[in-house]
């Protein structure tokens, strides 16, 4: 065994630093690692010999036995095995020879063992798959050449280490054990070898970057002085980390690391004070050049460059010395305030040019509008509004008065309204200066070009209008609902002109049915457009209408009178104006002869099951209403009597002061009622914008209404804005109570509005009887559109109601419990009477009932 030593002591019988070969007598591991060395040596000979051998016998395998190179192969993996251990034993050895057992290479060990596994594993495929050619050996063979030449090829790294173990290092050591007349310090290890050679690179680092440092600095490079520098620094701090609490002297490495630490603060004051000098120097030209842009008059160049050496300024402050900052501030604020007040001359200077642009502009639009080039005007205005704009901007941003600014714009933006109200009068009288059937075709397009311009007008410049220009805006809303209208007739013109050729060829039940539709599609649009209408677009929906009760009649007569030749009202007669002849010839007339002292005075309207006539008699004006069925002649005897029954039970309610009166009513020659004259529905008003006030009170006296009703024991069953009337003086009275449900076999009417007031029960006749209860539906249906302006669910919808407050913040919570109770979809969960959910109402609203 080799004597105790420690690492950095030179070894037993070492002259000059160097250590002499060692014996095996001495135990210096030599001979084992040599015997270790030629063994490997001798197991890569056989194997590579084996691995040719295969390759030989597997290349010939018809000539030659397969298994003699199945024995070789096995040969050789039964071996792989003591050798690694073998291998593994050698190296312990050489370990302990170098007295330090505690540190294992795990390099020496994984290279035999991956040489005995990789054998193992390649001799049990040879076993199991038949060598077959080349590819086969190839196959048996790579897992273990690759084993073995990654064995060798760690070879020589191994005997290094082994060799660099047995003597000392050949370069001075950074650092050295305690002096022979102090004794170690028992409680501070040895420094490892691993962590010698680590602390040893890391101060050859620190020393190359010290020289690199100083080379630079003498190149007047400060920048790179002080990286190197720098990072001297930090490997001379990671050296002394490593070795402190090791029992070393590690003084000069410490000096090192304090000189670099001194080098680098020296040369970062000489780079800074230079790079401030950098600084100013490019502060000063990019300021000088500012000053050159602006006496060339490029104000925006001025401020840019200035901007910029601002900013390079600020840089010079950072590093610049503390006695230098103060004037590398003063000189940075002279040139901010040339910046401001250079930004308020280009400010007045675009002011004054948008102002000139604006003046220009507005001329420009004054003069085409007089000229009548519209779209001209408009483009000229719409330039004066933006330079406008501008200026008003630059004003404000500077805190200008800009009071003028602000009526100059004013008049701009009404010079756009007038130059888009003269486009869309001048476009639309072109249009409607063409009186004939041909010149109204096809103006749809024209029609919603007008609709649009109108919106996107208010949506813009609504600030802008003018009482004339609402007058205006209107004025053409007008136009273009009657203009629609009209072309909406000639459309329905060409029908009735099919209708005439199917009549002509004997179609007579057909052409029956198109003057029906035709005349369904022309009162339904009036209903639509009442609004809108004029006496004169009035006149032309009801001769259309009136032509088409006339011809209607008139196939009657033609299918059921075999004597009959009464020829049809045809369209140009409808076109040219005029009484239409055998206008006399109308049910209605037939109904006035049960009417003494009754004549027609005009249609009023009608929807999809009556039609409504103003009657004038001694009492005064009243309405008559008949109901449509698909053919008067063959009305069943049970609709007759079911519609007496409901004509009686209207008469029951028709005293109370808010449900229209029935005057008379009768069932030949076909079913009628002659009621109390209204000339408007509840859906009128709330189209119209109805106040939420009258909305209450038209709520309290429907409740009155039905309250009454409910009291004898009639329902309504069909409670909707549109059976909401209005008479002369503006009282709301309930109509419709049970005509239409009686003619047209059902209770719920074929529109949408009806289905978006019918109680679930309506729809599904097993979730209960339609009684009061589904009128307490139905009302509440009703408030809550009054009440929120919103419908409660869309047709066909039952999903969770909204509570009315989330769509009216105004109302309170008692409301929202009241109508979600009468709208409850089990029928047995509402109130019993709908007089108990007005009287909720009103009180929540604060209305008298």
């Amino acid at each position: 065994m080799v004597a105790d030593v420690t690492v950095g002591d030179p070894l037993p019988g070492t002259e000059g630093g160097v250590t002499p070969p060692a014996t095996e007598s001495e135990g210096d591991g030599g001979e084992p690692t040599k015997r270790w060395y030629y063994l490997t040596l001798l197991f890569l000979v056989v194997t590579v010999a084996y691995g040719l051998s295969v390759l030989a016998l597997d290349s010939a395998y018809f000539l030659f036995p397969g298994e003699l190179g199945m024995l070789l192969w096995i040969g050789v993996v039964v071996a792989s095995g003591p050798l690694a251990l073998f291998f593994w034993l050698d190296t312990r050895a050489v370990a302990r020879a170098n007295r330090n057992p505690e540190v294992v290479d795990t390099s020496r060990l994984l290279g035999p063992w991956v040489t005995g596994i990789g054998g193992g594993l390649t001799g049990l495929v040879a076993v199991f798959v038949v060598p077959v050619g080349i590819l086969a050996a190839v196959y048996y063979q790579f897992p273990l050449l690759f084993a073995v030449l990654w064995y060798l090829g760690s070879t020589r790294r191994r005997a290094l280490r082994l060799a660099e173990k047995s003597q000392p290092p050949i370069v001075d050591p950074p650092f050295v054990s305690p002096p022979e007349n102090e004794s170690p310090d028992e409680d501070r290890p040895d420094l490892p070898p691993r962590l010698y050679r680590k602390a040893k690179r890391l101060r050859e680092r620190g020393s190359d970057r010290m020289a690199d440092g100083e080379t630079a600095q003498g190149n007047d490079d400060h920048e790179n002085a002080a990286s190197a520098y720098r990072e001297a620094v930090d490997a001379y701090t990671k050296a002394v980390e490593l070795v402190d609490g090791y029992a070393v002297d590690d003084s000069a490495l410490r000096s090192d690391l304090e000189r670099a630490k001194e080098e680098y603060r020296t040369v970062t004051r000489v780079r800074e004070s230079a790079t401030a000098d950098e600084y100013l120097a490019s502060a000063r030209d990019i300021a000088r050049r500012g000053d050159e842009r602006y006496a060339d008059g490029d104000r925006d160049g001025a401020i840019d460059l200035w901007t910029e050496a601002a900013t390079v300024y600020d840089r010079a402050i950072e590093v610049a010395a503390e006695e230098d900052a103060g004037d590398l501030r003063r000189l940075r604020q002279e040139l901010r305030a040339k910046v401001t007040e250079t930004e308020r001359e280009r400010a007045t200077a675009r002011r004054v040019h948008a102002e000139a642009t604006a003046d220009e502009a507005l001329a420009r639009g004054r003069a085409a509008l007089d000229d009548g080039d519209h779209d001209g005007a408009k483009a000229a205005f719409a330039e004066a509004v933006e330079a406008l704009e501008t200026a008003r901007a630059v004003a404000r941003e500077h805190d200008e008065d800009a009071t003028d600014l602000d009526d100059a714009l004013g008049h701009a933006r009404r010079g756009v309204v007038d130059a888009t109200l003269g486009a869309l009068e001048a476009e639309l009288a072109t249009r409607t200066g063409d009186e004939t059937t041909t010149g109204r075709r096809g103006s749809r397009g024209l029609f919603d070009r007008v609709r649009r311009g109108l919106d996107d007008l208010e949506a813009a410049e609504s600030e802008a209008f003018t009482d004339d220009h609402h007058d205006r805006v209107a004025s053409l809303r007008e136009r273009v609902a009657i203009e629609t209208l009209r072309e909406a007739v000639v459309g329905q013109l060409a029908e009735m002109e099919r209708a005439e050729r199917l009549y002509a060829g004997e179609k007579f039940f057909e052409a029956r049915e198109v003057y029906r539709r035709v005349r369904a599609s022309v009162e339904a649009l009036a209903a639509t457009e009442s609004a809108s209408l004029t006496e004169e677009v009035e006149d032309e929906l009801s001769r259309v209408v009136l032509a088409c009760e006339l011809n209607v009649e008139a196939i009657r007569k033609a299918i059921y009178e075999s004597d009959s030749t009464e020829p049809l009202v045809t369209t140009e007669e409808i076109a040219h104006g005029g009484p239409l002849r055998d206008e006399d010839d109308l049910i209605v007339d037939r109904v006035l002869e049960y009417l003494p002292g009754y004549t027609r005075v005009k249609q009023l309207g009608g929807g999809g099951f009556a039609d409504i006539w103003v009657v004038n008699g001694e009492a005064g004006r009243a309405a008559l209403k008949i109901p449509r069925v698909s053919d008067y002649e063959t009305i069943p005897e049970s609709k007759i009597r079911r519609f007496v029954a409901e004509a009686e039970n209207w008469q029951l309610v028709a005293n109370h002061p808010n449900v229209v009166d029935v005057l008379q009513y009768g069932e030949k020659p076909v079913p009628w009622l002659l009621l109390e004259l209204c000339e408007g529905t509840l859906r009128a008003r709330l189209d119209a914008g109805a106040a939420f006030d009258e909305r209450v009170v038209v709520l309290a006296a429907v409740g009155d209404a039905l309250g009454y009703a409910n009291a004898k024991g009639i329902a309504h069953l069909d409670i909707k804005p549109e059976n909401v009337l209005f008479d002369g003086e503006g009282v709301a009275k309930l109509g419709d109570w049970g005509l239409s449900k009686v003619m047209t076999e059902g209770t719920i009417t074929g529109t949408g509005h009806s289905l978006l007031y019918a109680a679930p029960e309506q729809l599904d006749r097993s979730l209960g009887e339609r009684d009061i209860r589904t009128d307490v539906y139905q009302y509440g249906v009703l408030a809550y559109e009054l009440l929120t302006g919103e419908h409660p669910f869309e047709v066909g919808s039952r999903e969770a109601i909204v509570p009315p407050s989330k769509r009216n913040p105004d109302l309170p919570g008692s409301v929202d419990t009241t109508l979600l109770k009468a709208l409850a979809y089990d029928q047995t969960e509402r109130y019993e009477q709908v007089v108990q959910v007005r009287d909720a109402l009103t009180r929540a609203l604060g209305v008298e009932a």
